[in-house]
């Protein structure tokens, strides 16, 4: 059975899913109090190939105050299966309510990414669009390139784990929950802080599908964080970023270093001291030529 296949039925269950079980939200005044907090945007692209023009609505939350001068991180938010379509609305449940919150607003000041994945679509198929805004959104803002932090729920946390894998030199930390990955882009990922989170009553996502991303990192030389929430079922994102695991703090706390010592980043800087070494020693001769030949003149005249 390919994983192609498995992750596709865990799609369609985590869809029927989504029509029965309630999502936590707030009511329609608040939300709609809230959504104002919320720029709207809408990524537009077409295909040179076929000339087919694709769009990738989202949304975008920024800081209550930008202070002059300094930098913020910038979250990326994957929601779940439930949440797809084009309404650019219903995909700010879960984390982005949350830090739409005055308290978390002033506690944990970011700009937040939340794209709307279209319906009948996965994360996957939206990855180079997404890159784009991630690129747009960089570029128009003051944001600090150290802190880019990616996470995602239930299908939103599929997309965290692949999109992870692809560009892991991008992002701080990646948090996925309730959901699992490749595991032959284990080695891909061990370098990353990653904390996994996922219900061990979960019966829409296995809670081996976590497990199994995590074993593999590990096997390869990774030390990701992994939580197992005891009794939680699928609907597990409350517990996950409010709760004692304190997955938020850490999250915010991640910062990628300045220098990572590589053999490609190590190559750079010994070419480097060969480049100055050299400088020096055609400086140093260049000098004592100039020298000998002032001191032959002066020699001359005398």
């Amino acid at each position: 059975m390919s994983l192609h296949f498995v992750m596709s039925a865990i799609l369609v269950v985590m869809q029927l899913l989504s029509l029965t079980i309630p999502i936590v939200g707030l009511a329609d005044d608040k939300f709609d109090k809230m959504l104002q907090h919320f720029e709207e945007h809408e990524f537009s692209s077409t295909s040179s190939a076929s000339g087919n023009s694709k769009t990738l609505p989202y949304r975008l939350l920024k800081p209550e105050f930008i202070k002059s001068g300094r930098k913020y991180p910038l979250v990326i938010f994957l929601h779940g299966a439930g949440e797809r379509g084009t309404d650019n609305q219903i995909q700010l449940q879960s984390l982005p309510t949350l830090l739409a919150q005055p308290a978390y607003r002033k506690k944990h000041p970011c700009f937040l990414v939340v794209p709307q994945c279209p319906s009948e679509q996965s994360w996957q198929q939206q990855f180079p669009a997404l890159l784009k805004i991630i690129e747009q959104v960089i570029q128009e803002n003051p944001i600090d390139k150290r802190r880019i932090y990616l996470t995602g729920y239930s299908m939103g946390a599929y997309g965290t784990w692949s999109l992870a894998a692809l560009r892991p030199d991008l992002f701080a930390a990646a948090v996925p929950i309730a959901g699992g990955g490749d595991i032959r882009t284990a080695h891909r990922l061990i370098d990353l802080p990653i904390w996994a989170i996922h219900g061990d009553a979960d019966e829409t996502v296995p809670v081996s599908q976590s497990l199994e991303m995590i074993n593999a990192i590990r096997q390869a030389g990774g030390s990701p964080h992994y939580t197992e929430l005891k009794g939680i079922g699928h609907n597990s994102w409350p517990q996950a970023y409010t709760g004692s695991s304190s997955i938020l703090p850490w999250m915010f706390d991640q910062k990628k270093p300045w220098f990572k010592f590589t053999f490609e980043n190590c190559l750079i800087i010994i070419m480097l001291l060969i480049d100055v070494f050299v400088a020096f020693w055609l400086y140093k001769i260049c000098r004592s030529s100039i020298v000998s030949k002032k001191q032959t003149e002066i020699d001359k005249k005398q």
